[in-house]
């Protein structure tokens, strides 16, 4: 129970002198301090009941205080049921890359705030895709070239944009087998030649690691060469890595790093490495702006900064 101003004393009560009982309840706001109404569902309030600076309070005598009592507690546990019936459920589209940082990420911010993400995983170019369909969605991650896009066709908010990383490309070999040298650029050309068979993710699934290799190999003049010795898969090919189908498979640096049963060989080299970066797009049908921009706000603390950088995100 919580009182503003001077608590009553149990003489006043003796003399029948009119107190004022308060319930830390903001009106409308389900009991979460500094949300708005609108964004939590309004709670009725009892009739006869007034509303006074943020509370709702109950002047009563010593006669009234009983009946008068239960409505406030009544009025107070509804509020309660509302709050949890009402949590705003926020669609979120997550990238592969940014899906182990977040899996730690969101039940932190669900805790803190009440709030529901509702997460799916794909691909950066997937996501796209399902946003340029019109799919209903209130936060998703894209690359620049996919937000410029969307924010063209008028499918995202132009305002709302925010990077959150930014991620390279490795190479990764089952646990335990031999790593390849691939540190420099003549290095990297030896030891993908020099593999029995090499796994990418299928382009047409609409991945940018697929997307990239596949480019790469034709601007190192080995795409002939390779002939045969690339299978591409409909996921990462973590799987194949490990089941020997493949000796030398790539993916983002935080995917790798996710993955136990693999170990990395190492990052793409410099002159031919690249950056999926990782931005904020928010659909412009959102229904959750509020609870959005808290979430979005969420990632962006230096606590979720530091986590990110944590699973091989760059800042």
């Amino acid at each position: 129970m919580l009182y503003r101003g001077e608590r009553p004393s149990h003489a006043d009560f003796d003399h029948g002198a009119a107190e004022v009982l308060s319930i830390g309840l903001a009106k409308g706001s389900g009991g979460r301090a500094g949300t708005p109404a609108a964004a939590q569902g309004q709670v009725q309030q009892p009739a006869g009941v007034p509303y006074v600076d943020g509370f709702i309070s109950i002047r009563l005598r010593h006669e009234q205080s009983m009946p008068l009592l239960r409505i406030a507690l009544a009025a107070f546990v509804l509020s309660i049921s509302v709050t949890a019936a009402r949590a705003t459920e926020i669609v979120f589209l997550c990238t592969d890359a940014l899906a182990p940082s977040m899996r730690e990420l969101v039940p932190q911010f669900e805790k803190a705030s009440g709030d529901i993400i509702k997460m799916t995983v794909a691909n950066a170019g997937t996501i796209a895709a399902r946003l340029q369909s019109g799919e209903s969605a209130d936060l998703a991650i894209v690359l620049p070239p996919a937000w410029d896009r969307l924010q063209q066709e008028g499918r995202i908010e132009s305002t709302i944009r925010v990077t959150l990383g930014k991620v390279g490309l490795g190479a990764f070999v089952r646990k335990g087998s031999a790593k390849p040298d691939i540190s420099t650029v003549d290095a990297f050309k030896r030891g993908v030649l020099s593999a029995r068979r090499l796994g990418v993710r299928d382009p047409a699934q609409r991945s940018p690691v697929g997307t990239y290799m596949l480019a790469l190999f034709d601007r190192l003049a080995l795409s002939e060469q390779l002939t045969g010795k690339i299978l591409l898969t409909p996921h990462p090919p973590y799987d194949e890595v490990i089941k020997g189908e493949v000796d030398l498979g790539f993916s983002t640096l935080a995917e790798i790093a996710a993955e136990p049963r693999v170990e990395l060989v190492g990052p793409l080299p410099p002159e031919i490495q690249t950056y999926n970066v990782f931005v904020t797009a928010v659909p412009v049908g959102s229904k959750e702006r509020v609870g959005t921009a808290r979430f979005v706000s969420f990632l962006s603390s230096d606590s979720s900064k530091a986590l990110l950088r944590s699973k091989g995100i760059e800042m």
